[in-house]
């Protein structure tokens, strides 16, 4: 009956997945952007909203993700997003260690 729509929500729903492994590590990081500032259940609708707004693929083009080997690729898409979180908390961490 709705199973299109049941499989094309599904790809939205991977793929959000996907970009919430890269944007959820710098949002944790950054201090604007922590528990402290936004909590729960906002602060995740905010990162999947993110995370699909700089998705580089049409949403409707996602790969497939019903597989085993996307599991590397989340991990792989975390180390990324931990790597630039760090990055971009590096001078808020350096002028926090200043006294600033």
């Amino acid at each position: 009956m709705f199973y299109a729509l049941y499989f094309e929500i599904h790809n939205l729903v991977a793929s959000a997945a996907m970009g919430f492994a890269r944007v959820a590590p710098i949002f944790f990081f950054l201090p604007f952007l922590n528990s402290g500032v936004l909590s729960g259940a906002p602060r995740n609708a905010i990162i999947v909203l993110v995370a699909m707004g700089v998705w580089p693929h049409e949403l409707s083009e996602a790969p497939p993700f019903l597989s085993v080997a996307m599991i590397p690729l989340v991990l792989q898409e975390a180390a990324v997003g931990v790597m630039l979180g760090c990055l971009l908390s590096w001078p808020f961490w350096v002028m926090h260690a200043l006294g600033c």
